[in-house]
């Protein structure tokens, strides 16, 4: 369909499948440089990732979509 896919990860393993993969590896101490350019964000790790710093970085208009498990990803006090 012709998006550019970003997938976040830590270990080396897993950075070098997703490229295999197709996709755009992004290492997660790299993801507050590169949030503002993601119109979609889809969150999976049940970790407080998406923290009011790094939310301040993404575009206005951006969908964040959070499927992680309790207690979530994503900042909640954003506003």
């Amino acid at each position: 369909m012709g998006a550019q896919t970003y997938v976040e990860a830590r270990k080396y393993a897993d950075l070098a499948m997703i490229e295999g993969h197709g996709y755009e590896p992004l290492p997660l101490e790299n993801l507050k440089e590169h949030i503002h350019e993601f119109d979609i964000i889809f969150n999976t790790i049940p970790a407080m990732i998406l923290d009011e710093d790094i939310l301040k970085k993404v575009k206005k208009d951006a969908l964040i979509i959070d499927l992680a498990s309790k207690p979530g990803g994503a900042g909640t006090k954003f506003g």
